[in-house]
């Protein structure tokens, strides 16, 4: 038999885009320890992508995105923004939507306060919804989405994605 060495990103990226039997098979072999992570240690794009076994190349709908005129974000630093946003929001959410047939879920996302001299977080809203189409940057507990907002480089993001100003 021989030896094959590959880092945990690696296994992680295996298990994530194999079959449910092939993912079975890594368990059994090397235990469903390796394949776990906490959403309370995402506190980057980086470690985001890293949990969802993605990588920016594959998330960036915009590789060199037209730069915003005059201290302004374009349109697909906009965008790139809310690709990037997603992919925290499924990370910290552990891969599980919310259930938007359900009124009973509580579902969270942040607010902000947007001015001529800042961005800040500025609440957060428990709703429900009637609607047939649902945010893909809620969270499933208000704690995960108080840590998403206390993270400097998701806040960022979040200015990015919704203030056309820098």
């Amino acid at each position: 038999m021989c030896k094959i060495e590959f880092n945990k990103e690696e296994i992680i990226a295996i298990y994530k885009s194999s079959s449910p039997e092939v993912q079975q098979k890594l368990i059994d072999k090397l235990g469903v320890e390796t394949f776990k992570y906490s959403w309370k240690d995402i506190k980057t794009v980086a470690d985001a992508l890293k949990a969802n076994g993605k990588t920016l190349d594959e998330v960036l709908p915009f590789k060199n995105p037209v730069k915003g005129k005059d201290g302004e974000y374009s349109d697909q630093e906009s965008i790139n923004a809310y690709a990037l946003l997603i992919e925290v929001a499924r990370a910290v959410n552990e891969d599980v939507d919310p259930n938007y047939n359900d009124s009973n879920e509580a579902k969270y996302e942040p607010r902000f306060l947007m001015s001529g001299s800042g961005f800040s977080y500025g609440a957060c809203v428990n709703w429900c919804t009637g609607t047939g189409v649902g945010s893909r940057l809620c969270y499933r507990t208000h704690e995960k989405m108080m840590h998403v907002v206390s993270q400097p480089e998701f806040l960022q993001l979040y200015k990015q994605f919704m203030k056309k100003q820098k």
